[in-house]
């Protein structure tokens, strides 16, 4: 048998899937079409604040709670930028993230939809 692989880090810092700066970058530009501002525990969590990502690709999840309130159209920004899929972003699922909590962002039954989209 072959000799095993050394433990290795299996993130790949070319693949947007695994770029949390890529997604910030995507969540930006969906914003800035939608005329929103850009949620600060959104930008914190995937790249503003080193300690915060690190929490959030240990843990796997995104959690967003707390005050300005993300709202359906927030809620549809996020994921959208998540799933790369509007015209002039990076084209691929982010997959760091499994999880995510949402708690007390009134995202309501149209940010419901996106999330399961």
């Amino acid at each position: 048998m072959p000799p095993k692989k050394k433990g290795g880090s299996a993130i790949d810092p070319d693949d947007p899937s695994m770029n949390p700066e890529a997604v910030v970058d995507n969540y930006k530009k969906y914003c800035k079409l939608a005329a929103l501002t850009p949620h600060p525990k959104v930008l914190a969590q995937l790249g503003g604040d080193e300690e915060q990502l690190e929490i959030m690709m240990k843990n796997e999840q995104l959690v967003i709670d707390g005050e300005p309130v993300l709202g359906p159209h927030g809620t549809r920004a996020l994921c959208t930028a998540l799933m790369g899929n509007a015209p002039g972003m990076s084209g691929a699922v982010f997959k760091m993230a499994k999880n995510f909590r949402f708690w007390r962002m009134d995202c309501g039954d149209d940010g419901a939809a996106c999330l399961a989209e």
